[in-house]
């Protein structure tokens, strides 16, 4: 998490480094965004087939796919070194 935690992890793949994706969803455009479950992916590309694939089993209205690095953890605030 980007200043205000651990950073996403990674791991090696044949074709460079793999990094952790949160996906988020919702059933009905009127519904808020939850958060349904991480993948690991070289692109944005591979990670949005990827939690297609994974998620897919629900008639989701909207799916999206955000590098977990960019995620901002704003509870519980980092203490002040």
């Amino acid at each position: 998490m980007r200043d205000c935690g651990p950073s996403g992890s990674s791991v090696s793949s044949k074709s460079g480094l793999m990094s952790d994706w949160e996906v988020f969803a919702r059933s009905e455009l009127s519904d808020p965004i939850r958060h349904v479950g991480t993948v690991a992916a070289d692109r944005p590309e591979d990670a949005e087939v990827f939690a297609w694939k994974l998620y897919d089993e629900w008639s989701w209205k909207e799916m999206f796919v955000v590098p977990r690095s960019e995620v901002v953890r704003i509870f519980p605030r980092r203490e002040a070194s």
